[in-house]
């Protein structure tokens, strides 16, 4: 078991440990949505659970990539505003709870079109998605992406 010796580092190493356990979340989704799809819909001929028509699905899914998009750019807007921030006592648990709480809504639209009867592709896309925004999570200390403040200051001095 790792030892911290200060309490940064053990926020950091509870962060990192809450966000590789949620990568797992895109894996167990798609596995899930595959295994209904081969041993369920398609030995019935359907396509989804809840089938609608053509033009309605197609409305039902722009709404979806739209709604994709912005939980996307919110996670990308939180990411680019953490860097900017000075690092506070317990925000790095914070901002990946919250960049990793984005990640996963992501993923819902995916399982909406899946259950609607769009088919798997969308789950691959939300899928792709939220792995993005698990990527854009990934705690590390300093607060921003490049590294800490103080670099960035010697930097420009």
């Amino acid at each position: 078991m790792t030892t911290f010796t200060k309490p940064a580092d053990a926020d950091l190493g509870q962060a990192r440990v809450l966000w590789a356990a949620c990568c797992l979340s895109p894996v167990i989704y798609l596995a899930i949505a595959i295994g209904l799809d081969r041993w369920l819909l398609v030995p019935a001929g359907r396509k989804g659970f809840w089938t609608l028509e053509p033009a309605t699905l197609a409305s039902v899914q722009a709404w979806c990539l739209g709604i994709l998009l912005l939980l996307a750019a919110g996670a990308v807007f939180l990411r680019l505003r953490a860097a900017v921030r000075p690092r506070a006592a317990g925000s790095i648990r914070r901002r990946t709870l919250w960049l990793v709480g984005l990640a996963e809504c992501c993923l819902w639209p995916g399982v909406v079109l899946f259950v609607l009867g769009a088919g798997l592709r969308p789950m691959f896309v939300a899928g792709a998605t939220a792995f993005m925004c698990y990527a854009l999570a990934y705690p590390q200390a300093g607060c921003a992406a490049t590294g800490s403040a103080d670099r960035n200051r010697q930097l420009t001095d």
